[in-house]
């Protein structure tokens, strides 16, 4: 549904659907009308790819949540652990020893 900030009276963005509420919403126009209001929070999220402003009801609620601060973002976790990224090129550098042999 098209939403506005607050921030700036008139200026209207996107909510999209997977942004509305944490559960899967199937009905966007039955699920705001169930919230019983005529407004709700949204946080501003960024620009789409046409320019369009990407806004969050879940951002807001999540904040809420953790009194105020954004969810903290998981620390990436690495793909291979060293040891095995070793043990892959050993068999790698094996590999193409044979093939050197063989040529």
């Amino acid at each position: 549904p098209g939403a506005e900030d607050g921030s700036t009276p008139g200026l209207e963005g996107l909510c999209h659907v997977s942004e509305l509420h944490f559960e899967r919403v199937r009905n966007c126009e039955g699920f705001v009308k169930s919230l019983g209001v005529e407004e709700f929070e949204v946080k501003y999220l960024g620009k789409n790819a046409k320019g369009q402003l990407q806004l969050s009801r879940k951002a807001v609620q999540e904040e809420k949540r953790n009194g105020g601060k954004p969810k903290p973002k998981p620390k990436p976790q690495p793909e291979m652990s060293e040891e095995e990224v070793d043990v892959i090129a050993q068999a790698i550098e094996g590999i193409s020893n044979r093939l050197s042999d063989d040529i």
